[in-house]
């Protein structure tokens, strides 16, 4: 493991093998704090993204956030004192929300990337929105089409609402080629976002990127599991996460996944760093 510490205190840790797919989100309203976070961690991640979506006060009352959204020469002062800091085989990319209008929202949008990022994630709620109500998801296309005529071939990827691969299929259908990857899968889907972005889903049900039931839960799944607890890379299930599986797994196989659940439970330390998944 590799472990950052602040006065004798883990603060986030990571192990080797999550590189290849570890993008590392900073929270920040200041550009030079910002890189000097980046240059931090710049040997153990493989991207760097600016968070300017989350809505919480924590993030927002610093300027922070989707506070940004509304700054957005701060937003973009960031983004490129990070691009210019940053080596350029590490990408730096931005998660937004949706403005309020449909024009502001593009005009942001055109401003970012000409910050030179390499993707952009855009979580279909605004600020305003929280995770209970539905996800604007009709307005992506409008924004992919944008982001495809600025001609940078800046990839747009869609959070919200997304909580299985067919949740991805349905997404398809609604914003136009969509690319389906994670660290285990690879697939291909014609369709218009880019990439799908899955965060609280996966935490909660590693079978949602499943595209069929997992016929032998125990073996398939479980081990993984155990060996992602054990690195510190994902918590222990609750008893809501053992039913959260249900859905993808047989029922032959839901009674002994339960038993072992408990097992996985009190397997050890652990520490739950946030983690989202790029379908």
């Amino acid at each position: 493991m590799i472990s950052y510490e602040k006065n004798g205190r883990q603060i986030w840790s990571t192990h080797p093998i999550e590189k290849p797919y570890l993008v590392y989100q900073i929270g920040s309203a200041n550009p030079q704090l910002a890189v000097e976070a980046a240059l931090t961690v710049i040997n153990d991640v493989s991207a760097i993204d600016l968070n300017c979506g989350c809505p919480k006060p924590f993030s927002t009352h610093a300027g922070m956030g989707a506070n940004l959204l509304y700054t957005p020469d701060l937003l973009c002062g960031i983004l490129s004192s990070l691009r210019a800091a940053v080596p350029s085989y590490i990408p730096v990319t931005a998660k937004i929300r949706l403005l309020p209008d449909v024009n502001d929202t593009l005009k942001l949008i055109e401003r970012i990337i000409s910050t030179g990022v390499s993707a952009l994630t855009v979580h279909c709620r605004t600020k305003g929105m929280r995770k209970t109500e539905e996800a604007h998801v009709h307005r992506l296309a409008a924004i992919v089409d944008f982001v495809n005529h600025l001609g940078t071939g800046v990839p747009v990827i869609e959070n919200g609402d997304c909580i299985s691969r067919e949740d991805g299929l349905k997404i398809r259908e609604r914003t136009g080629e969509l690319v389906l990857h994670c660290s285990f899968i690879r697939s291909n889907i014609l369709a218009g976002a880019h990439s799908v972005m899955i965060a609280t889903a996966a935490e909660r049900n590693l079978s949602c990127f499943a595209d069929g039931p997992l016929v032998d839960a125990e073996t398939v799944l479980v081990p993984t599991y155990f060996s992602l607890v054990r690195h510190g890379a994902y918590r222990p299930p609750t008893r809501t996460d053992s039913f959260g599986l249900i859905g993808k797994i047989p029922e032959e196989s839901l009674g002994k996944l339960k038993t072992l659940s408990v097992s996985i439970h009190f397997s050890g330390p652990y520490q739950w760093p946030g983690r989202a998944y790029l379908l």
